[in-house]
């Protein structure tokens, strides 16, 4: 982000990717299917997802809280001593909101074809990498 006091946007993969799992909250920024980002003016949103050849750009932070709000995933992004931020999901949501402190219920995000935690030298990188791993959660349902 350099610098700039603006939320980062999702990339043009993660819109397509949240229209195919049913991202549906209204934003005045929207991609064509030619990778352009357009931001409108805040008084225009609109589900973009609703329209051929559009999907709609939310910031990672509110793509983070339609996950969150809507298909109960629970995540974390922690930032430690050294200036560096992991970021975790949950093997079982339904689990940890009974118990929240159960440790053991954590699991790390894999990112990059690693098992263990990714650290992040940015909140923001944290936040992107994080949304990925849970959209591939969403995509990929586990049986029950």
């Amino acid at each position: 982000m350099s610098g700039d006091k603006c939320l980062q946007f999702v990339s043009f993969i993660q819109a397509q990717r949240l229209k195919v799992v049913g991202f549906d909250w209204f934003v005045g920024e929207h991609f064509h299917d030619d990778g352009r980002l357009y931001k409108l003016d805040l008084i225009r949103k609109t589900n973009h997802n609703d329209h051929t050849g559009e999907a709609s750009a939310p910031t990672v932070a509110l793509a983070l809280k339609w996950a969150r709000d809507v298909k109960k995933i629970i995540y974390r992004i922690e930032v430690t001593t050294f200036n560096k931020f992991y970021a975790e999901i949950l093997k079982d949501s339904a689990k940890c909101v009974k118990d929240r402190y159960n440790l053991n219920d954590w699991k790390s995000v894999k990112i990059k074809g690693s098992s263990a935690v990714s650290s992040f030298s940015t909140y923001e990188e944290a936040e992107s990498a994080l949304l990925d791993a849970m959209l591939w959660e969403i995509e990929n349902p586990r049986k029950q």
